[in-house]
């Protein structure tokens, strides 16, 4: 038996390898939701199977689930999900008639304006990551709250954001070595298996004590296998990027109990 999660980022030419690799006895579990962006390369094998499947051309092979344990179906972002799912032109205008004081919804220009709905957000809920003074506080109070963005460039893409963040909130803070600097939220991007670190994974930079006329150093620290924080040098952070703000794409299976997302 072979189980392929996140089926519908299979294109043809990686779906027809994988059938030519298995042999005739196995059999092929294929999970993912087919309402999810087709692959990337050519294709859309997931939901070309579960449309052939829903016609009985496969046989009896298609499970559907149909409850979210994320959120109720009848709340606001259950409602207007299945609306967007639904390919309903009036979405948008579900979601305003729908706020039940957990979402709230502001115009994108004050992502950009002083002292805007953006701004507020961040004093509210990144404030209280600066005054951690522990790894396990910084990385509990980090995981509390993020960004998400829909693009990675522009004025309301993620290095934009960021660096709103950082002007927010460390204008009087001093970078310090490469650049970093203390209680900086970093995201690998990059698989390095020699650090024990993978794409996605979320740490955050905070500052040791200096003594005497050392200068003060810095060390990144990342959730540990065992729960215990453990840190490696910033000079050895392997490619990264600030992580205030991150993609949509990028928080996919994320939970976070307060979030502003930019679209």
């Amino acid at each position: 038996l072979v189980i392929v999660d996140e089926a519908s980022m299979i294109d043809l030419p990686l779906m027809a390898k994988l059938l030519e690799a298995l042999p005739e006895t196995c059999r092929l579990m294929l999970v993912g939701d087919r309402h999810q962006l087709a692959s990337v390369e050519p294709g859309n094998v997931f939901g070309d199977l579960c449309d052939a499947a829903r016609q009985k051309k496969l046989g009896d092979c298609l499970a559907v689930l149909t409850e979210s344990r994320r959120f109720p179906a009848d709340s606001a972002i259950g409602r207007v999900s299945a609306a967007i799912r639904d390919g309903d032109p009036n979405a948008w205008d579900l979601l305003l008639a729908n706020r039940d004081g957990i979402l709230s919804v502001a115009e994108s220009r004050e992502a950009l304006r002083a002292e805007g709905a953006l701004d507020r957000w961040i004093d509210t809920h990144y404030r209280a990551f600066l005054e951690t003074r522990t790894p396990d506080e910084a990385l509990a109070r980090a995981g509390q709250c993020r960004i998400l963005c829909a693009l990675r460039k522009g004025p309301l893409g993620i290095h934009q954001i960021n660096r709103r963040v950082e002007q927010r909130l460390f204008k009087a803070r001093k970078r310090l070595a490469g650049g970093f600097y203390d209680h900086q939220l970093v995201m690998v991007t990059v698989n390095t298996p020699a650090l024990d670190l993978d794409n996605g994974d979320v740490g955050v930079v905070l500052e040791t004590k200096s003594y005497g006329n050392t200068p003060p150093r810095l060390r990144a620290w990342f959730p540990g296998r065992d729960g215990t924080p453990r840190s490696i040098p910033v000079n050895l952070l392997p490619d990264h990027e600030t992580a205030f703000a991150r993609t949509i794409h990028k928080s996919q299976g994320s939970e976070f109990p307060y979030l502003a997302i930019v679209l």
